[in-house]
């Protein structure tokens, strides 16, 4: 079989959602199935540590597709020509971008549609894309897999797409997450915090991963608990539209225990040695940072709504996102009940075994392989039962 794959977003340095599931997905399908060629394209230089095996093929493809413009040369003309050329019989995006001018049967991944629900977040020539190709997009792809049930939903209900199109293909944890020891977490609590206890919050900063209200919170939390010496870190770039972020940071009367670290290589370890994880987004597709938690036997909090309720199940506290006094009173809880930390973590251990990067990619191989065979839509909606 000759793959395709839209591998632009397999970025050097820190792997962010998106780009997390293309890596862990693409790793796993390329050494398990030799035999196959899978072509990987690449819309900037790539680094050689993607280049999985010798059944690779790295094409580097031109603009940098960075902006719609851009977005729409990449797909529409320099990936058609470039799959036509190495003869691929089947397309598999990772993300919710296809091609419309290619007749190669495709696979397209539905993470969220966060531009229908939260248009304000977005910039108006990204916007404006999005409404106009998204519903092209899904109506090309043969088959769509989404990484959460409620995304599935999302698609039904807000684009209406059929429900025979859909399959789920989950998020897994990321490797490297594993609990520490106490002398382990004492020591990298040494050198973040001089010691002291602390919350953290996991991803990229931008509106909707609701960070001016966790940090607003974090204030409300030391003035109903001032016997407790928490600290707040904050472990991800800036994305876009944090000058909230940065206000609520300046104007925190406990600013000085607010640090923001960046991106980290060693953020298994920052969130390993955390009291919990802070990930209250207003709207996810999944919400990974929930499984890295469970992976580190760090409890979690998280919001009530969307996929982050459906991940996270009984084995996280659950706030209302837009409640500030909600997400407090989550920190209280843990800080106050010795027991409850515990039981979180036991919980969480639990949930995580049903989520696993091996059965996600075995799902979208054989969706490939039905793809690429040709069958009918019958035949490969039984193949899959």
């Amino acid at each position: 079989m000759r793959i395709g794959v839209n591998t632009r977003l397999l970025l050097p340095g820190t792997l962010e959602g998106i780009g997390r599931f293309t890596f862990e997905v693409l790793q796993r399908m390329v050494e398990t199935n030799p035999k196959d060629d899978f072509y990987f394209y690449f819309d900037r230089p790539y680094d050689e540590k993607y280049i999985f095996a010798e059944n690779v093929h790295p094409v580097l493809l031109t603009p940098p597709a960075r902006t719609p413009m851009q977005w729409y040369w990449w797909f529409e003309k320099s990936l058609p020509k470039a799959m036509e050329k190495d003869q691929v019989e089947v397309f598999f995006s990772p993300e919710l971008y296809a091609s419309l001018k290619t007749d190669i049967p495709t696979l397209i991944i539905a993470h969220d549609i966060a531009y229908y629900h939260y248009p304000q977040h977005f910039r108006w020539y990204h916007l404006v894309y999005l409404k106009r190709f998204t519903p092209l997009f899904v109506h090309k792809a043969i088959r769509i897999g989404c990484v959460s049930h409620t995304t599935k939903k999302d698609l039904i209900e807000s684009l209406n797409v059929p429900p025979e199109k859909l399959f789920v293909a989950e998020n897994g944890p990321t490797p490297g997450f594993s609990p520490m020891s106490d002398a382990e977490r004492v020591d990298v609590r040494k050198k973040l915090t001089n010691g002291h206890p602390y919350f953290v919050y996991l991803g990229s900063i931008h509106p909707r991963k609701n960070t001016t209200r966790t940090i607003r919170a974090f204030e409300l939390f030391r003035d109903e608990n001032p016997e407790s010496n928490h600290r707040l870190i904050l472990v991800g770039r800036m994305a876009w539209k944090t000058g909230k972020t940065k206000s609520a940071i300046s104007k925190n009367k406990y600013q000085e225990d607010i640090i923001h670290l960046g991106q980290r290589e060693d953020a298994h370890t920052i969130l390993g040695a955390a009291d919990a994880l802070l990930y209250v987004s207003l709207f996810e597709g999944f919400g990974i940072p929930i499984l890295e938690a469970f992976a580190s036997h760090t409890p979690v909090i998280t919001s009530k709504v969307g996929s982050m309720k459906e991940v996270a199940g009984d084995a996280a506290l659950l706030s209302n996102p837009l409640q500030t006094k909600s997400i407090a009173h989550c920190m209280s809880a843990l800080y106050k009940d010795p027991i409850l930390p515990k039981r979180l973590v036991e919980k969480g251990i639990e949930r995580l075994i049903q989520y696993s990067w091996d059965k996600t990619t075995n799902i979208l191989y054989r969706e490939l392989s039905t793809l690429a065979k040709g069958l009918s839509k019958n035949e490969s909606l039984a193949a899959n039962i």
